[in-house]
């Protein structure tokens, strides 16, 4: 299925709950993310060599590590766990993230979070990202949403812009217009992307039953990431 773009409330409800459902499927989109690092790594090196290059042995590490970060967050997740579902985000979106990480400071699992906190739970998000697209003046993106939310425009341009097919956000208002459906959204490039609330994602898109993950084992695939 390839990149998946989840509005801000779906992200930060993944941080917020210790166990919740988006936090399950934020976990199988870090493993994702990984497997997309390795490979690409893993294809570039097999470039160089086919281009006549050497290949330092710096760079076989790198592939190496990349491979056992894969290993590593794969034994925290069920047998048959996706592999080619990944978080894409632009560089206005990740800034969305980060807004609304302060904005809900205060909704934060007691003791409310510090400072420190935020800003590492906010580096968590941005290293389990497996792709982020090139920056793009938010200022001049299209009115996908004719109107109805200036901020949705930039998490439905994210997903055009990265090629993304799939775009999980709750917001039937301005968004996911239908609740058991998809809505399609366009750009003149000839991208599209269908717009869906999680519920709808899950049950007829996602092959693995989310109750088999265990979203608590999300903060070790970060330690994951965050050193591979």
């Amino acid at each position: 299925m390839g990149a998946i773009v989840l509005d801000t409330n779906a992200v930060v409800r993944a941080v917020l709950s210790p166990a919740g459902a988006r936090r399950k499927l934020w976990l199988l989109l870090v493993y994702g993310g990984a497997v997309l690092r390795a490979k690409r790594i893993g294809e570039e090196l097999q470039l160089a060599r086919e281009s006549g290059f050497r290949v330092s042995g710096a760079a076989e590490h790198g592939l190496r590590r990349a491979e056992v970060s894969v290993e590593a967050i794969a034994g925290l997740l069920p047998p048959g766990a996706p592999d080619d579902l990944f978080a894409l985000a632009s560089p206005a979106l990740l800034g969305e993230y980060h807004r609304k990480l302060h904005d809900l400071r205060e909704k934060l699992p007691r003791p409310p979070w510090t400072q420190a906190q935020i800003e590492n739970a906010y580096r968590a998000l941005v290293a389990a990202c497996g792709e982020i697209t090139p920056a793009f003046d938010a200022n001049e993106v299209p009115r996908y949403t004719e109107g109805r939310d200036r901020d949705d425009d930039i998490v439905i341009h994210t997903a055009l812009v990265g090629s993304a097919r799939v775009l999980i956000s709750n917001d039937m208002r301005d968004v996911s217009l239908d609740r058991d459906g998809e809505t399609e959204y366009s750009d003149d490039q000839g991208n599209v992307v269908w717009a869906m609330t999680f519920e709808h994602f899950a049950t007829t898109h996602l092959d693995l039953d989310l109750d088999t993950v265990d979203g608590a084992r999300l903060a070790e695939a970060y330690d994951v990431v965050g050193s591979g």
